[in-house]
């Protein structure tokens, strides 16, 4: 599992931490001393709360510190926070967060509220993301907006540019490859894996073809291609859902990123 490790620039809360083991009173024996609920200087020292002016000066009345050190304190730590270094900090600690909430977990495979989670945490990215795509186990995928067609009998293999928007009638015979609208980012401690196609790609009109997995690492969009085997144009449009993916926990961070399959 994952530590949580504190901050460089340490936090009010952490420095109040601090302060009080060089004290050398508990928590407890502070909260006694001020005052105040142990449960509230708790939510102080773990962030949940802002040292308020009146918790200042009670610091300043029973342990001898002014109200302007943990002024100081907390400015230190605001610009360490907006600094890129302060920016990546906030985002492995992040990661770490989720990664362990997923390790408690039972299942591999995440659930809705898991997915929702995780993007909500900026763990996974999925962009734009729509929960009404959510399925209990999945996440739907639907068509962008612009397409490459390959004509029925085309023999140089050129494919011509064609836009979805509002929609576009694939001919006959056609294959058209297409960026889904959705962009993913994968992390190193999860897999997609495509699956389940729309019914209206599964059958002897419309053929989906598309890879299988989604490796850790990955960036963008997915892409699939389309082939219509009937004998008339068939209408594609632009946000149908197309296909869904489901995330995989991993027991490990992989010792190398696998090449998209």
């Amino acid at each position: 599992m994952p530590a949580v490790a504190p901050s460089p620039v340490p936090s009010v809360g952490e420095a109040l931490r601090e302060f009080l083991n060089l004290k050398g009173t508990t928590q407890v024996k502070a909260a006694q001393t001020m005052g105040i609920s142990r449960g509230h200087l708790n939510e102080i020292i773990g962030g949940e709360e802002d040292l308020s002016a009146d918790i200042m000066l009670k610091l300043h009345h029973h342990f001898g510190v002014a109200p302007g050190y943990w002024t100081t304190i907390r400015q230190q730590h605001e610009q360490y926070l907006a600094s890129p270094e302060g920016r990546a900090f906030v985002r492995k600690r992040t990661d770490n967060k989720v990664v362990e909430a997923l390790e408690l977990s039972i299942t591999r495979l995440l659930a809705d509220h898991q997915i929702e989670y995780a993007v909500r945490e900026n763990y996974l990215n999925i962009e734009p993301f729509q929960p009404a795509q959510l399925t209990c186990t999945s996440y739907i995928l639907t068509l962008g907006e612009v397409g490459l067609v390959t004509m029925p009998n085309e023999q140089s293999g050129d494919r011509v540019p064609v836009a979805l928007k509002p929609n576009y009638d694939l001919p006959a015979g056609a294959f058209v490859t297409i960026s889904c609208r959705e962009h993913l980012r994968i992390p190193g401690r999860l897999r997609g894996m495509l699956v389940s196609p729309d019914d209206r790609f599964v059958g002897p009109r419309l053929v989906l073809h598309m890879k299988r997995i989604v490796s850790p690492g990955h960036t963008g969009p997915i892409t699939v291609t389309i082939e219509n085997r009937s004998s008339r144009p068939v209408p594609l449009r632009l946000g149908e859902s197309v296909a869904h993916v489901e995330f995989e926990f991993l027991s490990s961070d992989p010792v190398r990123l696998v090449e998209d399959t």
